[in-house]
Order: structure tokens, then sequence, then C-alpha cells
């Protein structure tokens, strides 16, 4: 059955968005600690679950565990392995005080971490429990389109996964080109990298939108046939936007994404044999 897209322009969503975006970080803080390194940061971003993202299976001095952010009921889970999971309410909660019952919880396990405190947040943020279930049912629906995207790729994709200093989820293809002129042991640099994403609003665009990038060929992007709705967005970076509001009023928003998406692969993928 189609899917219901809800509305996120609601007078509390940037404030909402704020507040959630304070808990993503404060999860990535976690796995920045804690998860073994991955190429391209991957072991940073946060997974997907049913009700918003994961950490993943951590270890923390020789014990496996795992936090969930949870949009709705509007929590942080915390799942120590042989132990029941805990959980707490981030309603008046700031990052900082939610790290401080963390870090006692923690302890009774005797793990005892050394995190990046300048990453977390100490303001309280209001956030509305209909704002952030909208914002949750938009991130789980996007991230099963991006999976059909994905499905039919023949080349390296990333995991799904929500970045949690931008706030936006994305998904990478790595088309197996290197970027002449770099260090090939420098994947970041090195490695050709088309991003398709969705943010829901930074300082540069306000509103939701989605994004699609390309690293190293920016410019190819220009090729690619754009629905009517969509824009080549040129200041300060390059790349294809389409706003979640034009998105979402679609006649059939998903294939209009898909048929996005799909568009700019084939045309970037066309250089498959070319050298950058």
């Amino acid at each position: 059955m189609p899917q219901t897209w809800p509305s996120l322009t609601a007078e509390q969503f940037p404030q909402s968005r704020a507040g959630l975006h304070a808990w993503a970080k404060l999860l990535g803080v976690y796995a920045s600690a804690l998860a073994p390194r991955r190429r391209h940061w991957w072991h940073i971003s946060l997974k997907p679950a049913v009700d918003g993202f994961r950490t993943g299976v951590l270890n923390g001095n020789g014990r496996l565990l795992e936090l969930t952010l949870s949009f709705d009921p509007l929590e942080i889970e915390l799942n120590v392995a042989g132990e029941g999971p805990q959980g707490w309410s981030l309603q008046g909660e700031s990052a900082q005080s939610m790290r401080q019952q963390l870090g006692n919880a923690l302890a009774n396990y005797d793990i005892a971490l050394d995190l990046d405190e300048s990453r977390i947040d100490r303001s309280r943020h209001a956030i509305e429990p209909g704002c952030a279930s909208s914002l949750g049912q938009v991130y789980g629906q996007l991230s099963q389109c991006l999976a059909r995207f994905r499905s039919d790729l023949t080349v390296e994709a990333s995991p799904i996964q929500l970045w949690p200093h931008h706030f936006d989820l994305a998904m990478l293809i790595l088309p197996g080109r290197k970027i002449s002129g770099q260090d090939p042991a420098n994947e970041e640099l090195s490695d050709e990298q088309l991003n398709f994403g969705f943010v829901p609003g930074d300082e540069g665009i306000a509103e939701p939108y989605f994004f699609i990038t390309h690293y190293a060929q920016a410019g190819r992007l220009a090729e690619v046939p754009l629905p009517d709705m969509a824009q080549l967005h040129t200041e300060s970076w390059t790349g294809i936007v389409l706003t979640y509001e034009a998105f979402r009023h679609a006649p059939d928003p998903e294939a209009l994404l898909l048929g996005l998406w799909q568009a700019a692969w084939a045309v970037t993928a066309s250089s498959q044999s070319e050298k950058l």
C-alpha cells in the first residue's frame, strides 16, 4: 500500500528537531568511543531501528552493549548483554544530564568511558511528541526506500545510516573509481562517492530536504534530468535538492524519489570507464 508521509511543518518542529539532533549526537559520542573503525567513518554513524536509531553492538571494557534512541516513545534505552534493558525518558533532560545517568548505569557493570564532552549538548530542548513521531516515521520509511534503491545496485554501497553531526539519513554509492592525485590509502579523499540522503533542515536550508552530491565530479549532476520539483543547488556546495514538502505532495512521492535517485546514478555510472 502507498505510504503516508507526515507533515514536518508544525511550529514546534525546529525546536523538536534540535532536541532530537542533540540526542543523536550523544549516541554518536558513544559509537565514536567504542566502535571499531570502519572506512568512511561508518563506525560513528547510527543504524535504523523500528522507532528510531541505535548504535549497533559496542564493546565497553569487555561488556557488550547497545544504545537505542526511540522517537516514539521518546526515550533512550541501554541494553547490556546478560542484563535487562533500561530506559530513560528524554523529556526535561539535556544530553549532558542523560550522559550522567548513562554513566552511572554503566558504572554498575564496571564500564567507565572517556567521552568527548565537547560534543555533548547541555541545552534542554522542548520536544513535541507529535513532531518526534512524525520525523521518526519519515526516517523509517526513507530507510526502506533507500534499501529498495540499493537492492538494484551492482557496485558497493554503504550501510543506510544516520550521521549524528548533521542529522542526515544517507547512503553512499562507491563506484570503485579512484581519484587521481590523491593518496589511495586515504579512502575519504581517493574514493569517488555519490551521496543520497535526507536532512530535516540545517543552517543552509531551513526546511527538510533530500540531497544528492557527487565527490569528486559534482559537475556531472548538471546532466541529470530533473523533475520540476527538484533543482541543482550551487550555494556553498553543489548537489541536487528536492524539498520534503514538494516530495510529499507529489502524486506518487516514492516513485518520484526513486526515479530521481536512479536518474542520478544512471548519469554518473555512465562514466564508469572514465579516469578521474
